[in-house]
């Protein structure tokens, strides 16, 4: 119980500071391995709202709803999308970080055995 206690009070902890010392042009963000509640993200989006709309890139992010606040993570990303202060949200399960497209070209070039 005192580990997710922790990792409540970390995920809080990164959110908020995002808030306070991000630099004012930061719009692109990119979240890996984190587990959150939909609530925190809620008081991370109003809080974002006097900054350049949020391009939101999670990297497999697990996302709960909570008792005391039960909106789902999709309708949450929609409705700040509409108030924009979402522009682009993307969810991947694993990070790629090679490009495929560059992939697939530098395979026509190794030479193969």
């Amino acid at each position: 119980m005192q580990n997710i206690i922790i990792a409540i009070i970390m995920v809080m902890n990164l959110l908020n500071t995002l808030i306070k010392s991000a630099p004012k042009n930061l719009f692109k963000i990119q979240l890996n391995n984190f587990e959150f509640k939909t609530k925190n993200f809620d008081s991370f989006f109003i809080k974002w709202r006097c900054r350049k709309p949020l391009w939101l890139y999670l990297v497999d992010v697990n996302v709960k709803s909570d008792e005391s606040f039960k909106v789902r993570f999709k309708d949450l990303i929609e409705k700040y999308k509409i108030e924009g202060v979402v522009e682009k949200y993307e969810y991947k399960e694993y990070l790629n970080f090679i490009n495929e497209d560059k992939l697939d070209s530098i395979k026509h070039v190794l030479p193969t055995n």
